[in-house]
């Protein structure tokens, strides 16, 4: 079934311009051959969306930027990096690209803090050899 449907509260019987949606316009599609168009809130039980995703994250020749770049950028733009900001946001959130944006930040967190760990190991273990020595 390709026909549009419109649900909402307009009763005027036509397809709503997206204009009409408080300025929403996704950067997808061509903003008039959306199949579906709700005028207020919708309640999903479940959404499924297609997307490609970000395991490249955990392959060996990833370029993970720099722990001291990563908080340069946050302090700098006040929101992590591949995230847009939240005035980018204020017109709607394009859930298949955000959530994949979203998990390769998760995935790249996953690496700093295995790094990190590393180090922390690293010092322990320096730590216990200065406590042996000074004995």
């Amino acid at each position: 079934m390709h026909t549009p449907m419109y649900i909402g509260t307009d009763t005027t019987d036509r397809w709503p311009n997206f204009t009409d949606f408080a300025s929403v316009y996704p950067d997808i599609g061509d903003g008039k051959t959306w199949m579906l168009a709700v005028g207020g809130p919708a309640l999903f039980k479940e959404a499924f969306v297609s997307t490609d995703w970000p395991d490249y994250v955990f392959d060996s020749g990833y370029p993970l930027r720099p722990l001291d770049d990563f908080a340069r950028y946050i302090e700098t733009n006040h929101h992590l990096p591949a995230i847009p900001s939240a005035y980018a946001m204020s017109t709607g959130v394009p859930l298949g690209r955000t959530e994949a944006a979203i998990t390769k930040q998760v995935e790249e967190m996953a690496l700093y803090i295995v790094e990190l760990n590393k180090q922390v190991e690293a010092l322990k273990r320096d730590i216990q050899d200065l406590k042996k020595g000074g004995k």
